[in-house]
């Protein structure tokens, strides 16, 4: 971890910002810039070639994944919290297997302590995690510290460290404590690795140790701007999103979501009502990756936890009781209850097995860093460009990399997270394919959040962007949901979410619906 970040955190923790009032969020709302509206001028080639138009409708799908123009983005979200379940990373891999896992645009660290609570003790791990967010892995980062200094023992504090905008004296202290005891080690990359957490907690690159020296600059304005952003998209209506989460008890939750992701966004807290004492803005939560990047209005630290189990008991009912039943009282903080119970679970587990594990980092651009380590594997050390925007090239100078590559080159297991919905499929599955072990079980994971298609038939073709057996042959990947007809999530739950959007007047109900593919 890089120095000066972690002394940026200290230095913000001993800032005296004045007194703080939690209708600081209630201020008239900024509107996002508008969309760019689509051009009106007729294609100059119309006249000349009568028949470039049923052309391009033919080959619509294949334009769609060639290469654009560049652009400049005006307004850009920061994620620092998962919006879909958790699952487990090795699931498709079998037991006693050390499973290699490249984590692309990774996210929270959810989907790693699922997987660690999940596979336990019988599956070695070595797990890549690439995000373009240096704030993302800082935050990773010290999560995993604490969690292998205090395990479960200072579990509510993790949480609201983690979690909360806002937090406590107590979770205030802790933050101080770890920061200080991380600066110690890291005067450099070499005394990072050779450290504690050096083990378990590598750096791919300099680079990614030394990043993000504006990211972690406290700015209350960035949650603020969060909040107007929410009050323009979502207003008084009632979010659904988490109702994925709740599956297959989704009416069930229905009202309870909604409820505790607005008391979420008014208090910045996950505690009951006039329970919560948090004064400090969370530095956690700070991104400074420029003046236009702000928190997503849609964070909600419930959406990355299975939460069918606030209203389905998981202990037996006496059958001779004629009152007993499987549903539990309707609470909104039943929902937060399971949520911090399942948290707590996968602490432990991730501790209990850390010295099975291996956790790289990496930060910049996914396709980038892909591409990186295609060209490491053949001996080359320069990479592409780390992101968009700059013109620092990837050199993986990590002593796992250089002299000898000790760390993975290629994986067992590849997820992309949603990443498709924003560099296309053909894109990322030239630059991850190639990385894939040459075994049966190697498998790439992708998820979508973006509706392309009307039904999930057709998802399989749309994502190829045409015939899938040809397209299977040409990358020489075949998606067993589409050949097997089984996927592992339900279909009917997103369109029961959309429905619900629609009947409500949702503008965005038909923008979005989960689908994941393998």
């Amino acid at each position: 971890m890089s120095r000066f970040v972690l002394r940026r955190i200290f230095a913000s923790l001993h800032e005296q910002p004045p007194p703080i009032s939690r209708r600081v969020f209630s201020s008239s709302h900024q509107k996002p810039l508008p969309k760019p509206q689509p051009s009106t001028n007729n294609n100059p080639l119309k006249s000349s070639r009568p028949n470039s138009q049923s052309s391009i409708t033919r080959n619509a799908s294949l334009l769609r994944a060639m290469a654009n123009t560049a652009h400049m983005d005006l307004l850009t979200f920061f994620y620092p919290i998962g919006n879909t379940p958790a699952v487990s990373l090795t699931r498709d891999i079998p037991r006693e297997t050390k499973a290699n896992v490249l984590s692309l645009g990774c996210g929270d660290a959810r989907n790693i302590l699922y997987t660690t609570h999940v596979a336990g003790s019988t599956s070695p791990m070595d797990i890549t995690c690439c995000d373009i967010e240096s704030l993302v892995i800082t935050r990773n980062i010290l999560l995993f510290t604490l969690i292998l200094d205090y395990g479960g023992n200072r579990i509510k504090d993790i949480w609201d460290i983690y979690y909360h905008l806002f937090i406590g004296p107590k979770a205030l202290a802790l933050l101080e404590s770890q920061t200080t005891r991380l600066l110690a080690v890291s005067d450099s990359l070499e005394s990072w690795h050779a450290s504690n957490y050096g083990k378990r907690l590598r750096f791919c690159d300099s680079s990614s140790f030394f990043r993000s020296e504006k990211d972690l600059e406290q700015s209350f304005d960035q949650i603020q701007r969060a909040k107007d952003l929410r009050h323009y998209y979502i207003g008084e209506k009632f979010v659904f999103t988490g109702m994925r989460s709740a599956a297959p008890l989704n009416r069930e939750a229905v009202q309870d979501l909604a409820k505790q992701h607005k008391h979420f966004w008014d208090t910045g807290s996950t505690d009951k009502p006039n329970a919560n004492s948090a004064a400090m803005p969370n530095p956690m939560f700070t991104s400074q990756l420029n003046k236009s990047s702000i928190l997503h209005y849609g964070t909600d630290p419930l959406l990355g936890f299975h939460l069918a189990t606030a209203y389905a008991s998981l202990v037996p009912q006496p059958t001779s009781d004629p009152h007993a039943h499987a549903f539990l009282q309707s609470s909104a903080h039943n929902l937060v209850r399971a949520a911090r119970q399942q948290f707590q679970a996968w602490c432990k587990s991730f501790r209990k097995h850390a010295g099975i594990m291996v956790l790289r980092f990496f930060v910049g651009e996914a396709l980038a860093f892909c591409h990186a380590l295609q060209q490491r594997k053949k001996g080359i050390a320069v990479g592409p460009y780390r992101k968009p925007g700059t013109f620092e090239t990837i050199l993986l100078n990590s002593e796992d990399y250089l002299p000898v590559v000790t760390a993975p080159m290629s994986f067992s297991v590849i997820n992309t997270s949603n990443l498709v919905d924003h560099v296309g499929a053909i894109n990322l599955l030239i630059a991850t394919s190639p990385l894939l072990d040459d075994n049966l079980f190697a498998t790439l994971y992708t998820e979508s959040l973006v509706n392309q298609e009307k039904d999930h038939s057709t998802l399989a073709e749309s994502f190829l962007c045409g015939n899938v057996s040809t397209m299977s042959v040409l990358l020489g990947i075949f998606p067993t949901d589409y050949w097997t007809n089984v996927v592992p999530i339900s279909t009917a739950d997103e369109a029961i979410l959309n429905t619900a959007r629609r009947r409500l007047g949702d503008k965005l109900s038909s923008d979005y619906i989960y689908s994941r593919l393998s």
